[in-house]
Order: structure tokens, then C-alpha cells, then sequence
């Protein structure tokens, strides 16, 4: 069997990609106000187990304030059960929505129309986002396809988050 090379050169990135998980599906639109950016403080809780030294912000879900983890290698931003719990937010199962995490395979479930504020100015829209089952202390992960879209840069010193439009 012959193979072409632009079957090849075509297939292998797409490839790439769906076993990365570098895309995030469920992308956010972003409000800002009349602001071009906006820089947010993180802080890393490495002394929390849960947190497992990821860096967290601060933001809130239907005016309920938690912390949402910075997940660079998560493939898709999720609210935890309890963080929707808390915030008044609901969710119904997922399907065949399935992920293998913490050492073991967990239903999904999906929330519609959530918003979360992070700072005075600024949100984020999803019109669905992922539900985890686990009961953890955070409201939830924002990711590396949210980070991305939204060009965030990281100042490690400052330790602050910029997002841009």
C-alpha cells in the first residue's frame, strides 16, 4: 500500500491534537467592559492538598466567591460539584460525556449558562461547561484552550494574570 505525503503531512497534526487534548470544545466569550485587558493576582496554594501547588484566582458564580484552579494540562475548563452546588448552578448528566481522572473513570455532567466574574470588570460566558463529580474545595478549573483564547500571560514575579481580547 502507497502512502501520500499529504495525506500524511494533513493527518498527523489533526492526529496530534485529538490525543493532546490541547483543544479546548467549549470555548468562552469574554466581557471586559471598555478594557483591552485586565490583570488579575494568583496565588499558588501548594500547601492545600487539593490544590496540589496549581495556582489559583479568585472569582465568583452567581455572587458565590471561591477559587478556580489554573490547569495548563486540563482539556477543558469544569466546575467541581460542589463549587456548582454552592453558586446555585445546575446540571444535568452529560451522556457519554466520561473522563478518567484521580484514578478512576467519572460521569460528567453538563451546566448551561453559567457566568463567572473574575475581578469587577471582567467574565466569562459558557454556554455549557463540563460538571465534575468530585466534591472538591474549589469551584473550578479554567484551562489551558480558556487561557489561551483569552492570551493570557502569566507574570510569575508579580504573580498576576493578564487577559486580553
Amino acid at each position: 500500500m502507497k502512502v501520500q505525503w499529504t495525506h500524511l503531512l494533513i493527518s498527523l497534526p489533526l492526529l496530534t491534537l485529538l490525543i493532546c487534548g490541547c483543544v479546548s470544545p467549549l470555548k468562552p466569550s469574554a466581557g471586559m467592559g471598555d478594557e483591552e485587558s485586565v490583570t488579575v493576582p494568583f496565588k499558588v496554594r501548594g500547601a492545600m492538598l487539593s490544590f496540589g501547588g496549581h495556582p489559583v484566582i479568585e472569582a465568583s458564580m452567581n455572587g458565590v466567591s471561591g477559587f478556580f484552579l489554573i490547569d495548563t494540562g486540563a482539556a477543558g475548563p469544569m466546575l467541581t460539584a460542589n463549587g456548582a452546588r454552592r453558586c446555585g448552578v445546575s446540571s444535568k448528566p452529560a451522556g457519554a460525556k466520561g473522563v478518567d481522572m484521580w484514578g478512576g473513570q467519572f460521569a460528567l455532567e453538563t451546566a448551561t449558562n453559567v457566568t463567572i466574574r473574575i475581578g469587577a470588570r471582567f467574565s466569562l460566558h459558557y454556554d455549557e461547561i463540563l460538571v465534575s463529580p468530585k466534591e472538591d474545595d474549589h469551584l473550578g478549573v479554567l484551562d489551558f484552550g480558556t487561557l489561551r483564547s483569552l492570551h493570557a500571560v502569566m507574570d510569575m514575579g508579580k504573580k498576576t494574570i493578564t487577559l486580553s481580547k
